[in-house]
């Protein structure tokens, strides 16, 4: 649903509608332990945010990136990018 949305939104919403929708999805990939897809529509997501000038969705991004990383027991890259 959420690839189906990213699509619509991409055509017809505004530039946060689409961010929100690659942030959700993230959140969905996490809690179905596909971290590797989740690091994936992340970088996506921060990649949308900096092209559409959007700072504090960037900054949110780089903390849940942090937080993925965390999971998978990488800690010293969660404490970096922290």
């Amino acid at each position: 649903i959420y690839d189906r949305l990213h699509a619509e939104f991409l055509a017809v919403g505004r530039p946060v509608d689409v961010a929100n929708i690659l942030w959700n999805k993230c959140t969905c990939l996490i809690s179905l332990g596909d971290y590797r897809l989740a690091a994936t529509v992340y970088q996506q997501a921060k990649n949308f945010a900096v092209d559409h000038n959007m700072p504090v969705q960037a900054a949110a991004v780089d903390y849940n990136v942090a937080y993925l990383h965390y999971l998978c027991g990488d800690y010293t890259e969660a404490m970096q990018l922290y």
